[in-house]
C-alpha cells in the first residue's frame, strides 16, 4: 500500500498514454521540416517536434562548421516522464506488445494465427 506521497508505478504505467508509450519504446518521430533559430552571429539551434508526442528537440549548432556544441535537450510534454517510479524501459516494452497482440488479435492482424471467431463459425458451418 503507498501513503499519499508515493507514486504508484502500476497506476503510472496503467495510464500512461499510448503516444507516449510508442515513443518512449519504439523511440519518437522525429519531424523531417526542423526549425532553425539563429542564437547569437555563431550558433543556430536546430529544433524538431515529435509527430506522435510533441516531444521537442533542441541542439546548438555551430553556423560556420555545421558541428553540434551542444547535447540534444527535450522538452516532454505533461505526463511523459516517469521520475521516481521506479518503472524501467522494459516495463514500458511489456506493456506495448501485450496491448499490442491484444489489438492485433482483436483486429485478425496477427497472421498465421487463427482467428477464434472464423474458427467457431467454421466449426459451427462443419456440425450443420
Amino acid at each position: 500500500m503507498t501513503e499519499q506521497n508515493e507514486i504508484d508505478p502500476e497506476a503510472v504505467l496503467a495510464n500512461y498514454k499510448w503516444a507516449f508509450l510508442q515513443c518512449r519504446v519504439d523511440r519518437h518521430l522525429w519531424s523531417r521540416d526542423p526549425q532553425f533559430e539563429l542564437i547569437d552571429p555563431n550558433t543556430i539551434e536546430r529544433s524538431q517536434i515529435c509527430k506522435a508526442c510533441s516531444t521537442i528537440r533542441y541542439v546548438w549548432i555551430d553556423r560556420d562548421t555545421a558541428e553540434r556544441v551542444t547535447a540534444y535537450r527535450y522538452k516532454h510534454a505533461k505526463g511523459y516522464l516517469t521520475s521516481k517510479t521506479g518503472l524501467r524501459l522494459n516495463d514500458f516494452r511489456e506493456r506495448l506488445d501485450r496491448e499490442s497482440i491484444t489489438k492485433a488479435l482483436k483486429a485478425g492482424k496477427l497472421h498465421g494465427a487463427p482467428d477464434p471467431k472464423l474458427e467457431e463459425k467454421r466449426t459451427e458451418k462443419q456440425a450443420s
